[in-house]
């Protein structure tokens, strides 16, 4: 029994050696070089039910668009100089059954302008100007996408090396209408490494959730409540470029009586007491194409000087 016992610690002890050397750490960290370009389809569904006075009605929208990263520039300080540029949205909303305007979207391509620090820090440059048109506009929501990106301003990436199960948790403010902000706890796992699109990826699995305030002036209702949700990325290893990211979000919320928008709120003007609105979302990230930095420039020898003959 000693024996067998002496064996199977031995066993057990090898395994565990071979299990941590097989532990891999990395550093993840953004890195987007000079010159490249990198081209992102998106897309979001949902559908939902929006309750007045009980009586419920179907929610169904849908929102298709591409973004282009391009990276001019790379500072002393390690920020990237990034210049994005959205192409229209093709985009349908419908309540009972019943579209809804979307004109309210950018019928043209929306520019940004934006510096990424390699530990996923944002800043906006000086004199960036916002599009005209908010992402959520066709519901009378403007939400300043200059906003939202100032809400990645904590460092997003671990500073030390992470291995497969690390978590790392951080709280960011999110922006909202009327000068409104939320508290988001994020929750990021490292789920392990995997190939996709023949390149080593890492898989990055976030859980976030945030207290959630809008005022939907273009149904004329003003909504509070709760928003979780979980986005899984695969993301290269050495330069923390998204392969593909997806994702779902879940919404539950609702207008106590008496809480509707303005005076002359067309949902007082029908004596409505209360709305509820549960709200499921899906979305997606891909990457479309991807554009090399120019090359260095050749490199020419000089040509020898021409000697003379002997004095």
């Amino acid at each position: 029994m000693k024996k067998m016992a002496l064996v199977l610690w031995l066993v057990v002890a090898l395994l565990g050696a071979a299990l941590s050397a097989e532990a891999r750490d990395v550093v993840l960290r953004y890195n987007y070089l000079p010159g490249e370009s990198r081209t992102y389809g998106m897309g979001l569904t949902g559908t939902g039910t929006v309750s007045v006075l009980g009586v419920p009605s179907p929610l169904e929208f849908s929102f298709d668009s591409a973004v282009t990263q391009n990276c001019t520039g790379v500072k002393d300080d390690g920020a990237m100089e990034l210049e994005m540029v959205s192409s229209p949205p093709t985009a349908s909303v419908s309540l009972a059954g019943e579209p809804l305007g979307v004109d309210l979207f950018a019928a043209e391509e929306t520019p940004m302008s934006l510096l990424l620090y390699p530990d996923g820090r944002v800043e906006i440059p000086e004199g960036a100007t916002s599009p005209a048109k908010g992402t959520f506009a066709f519901l009378g929501i403007q939400l300043d996408p200059y906003q939202l990106a100032k809400a990645a301003t904590s460092t997003l990436l671990p500073e030390e090396p992470v291995s497969e199960g690390k978590q790392w948790v951080r709280e960011v403010d999110v922006p909202f209408p009327a000068g409104k902000t939320a508290k988001m706890t994020v929750t990021s796992t490292l789920s392990g490494f995997q190939e996709k699109e023949g390149v080593d990826c890492v898989v990055l699995d976030t859980d976030f959730s945030f207290p959630f305030s809008l005022d939907f002036t273009g149904l004329g209702i003003a909504l509070e409540g709760w928003a979780t949700g979980k986005i899984r990325e695969f993301a290269t290893v050495e330069q923390m470029k998204t392969i593909e990211q997806t994702g779902e979000m879940s919404l539950s919320l609702s207008s106590p009586a008496g809480e509707q928008t303005g005076e002359e709120d067309p949902m007082a003007q029908l004596g409505v007491s209360a709305v509820e609105a549960t709200i499921n979302a899906s979305f997606n990230l891909h990457l479309l194409e991807l554009g090399s930095p120019p090359p260095p420039p050749e490199f020419t020898p000089p040509a020898p000087a021409e000697s003379g003959p002997p004095a």
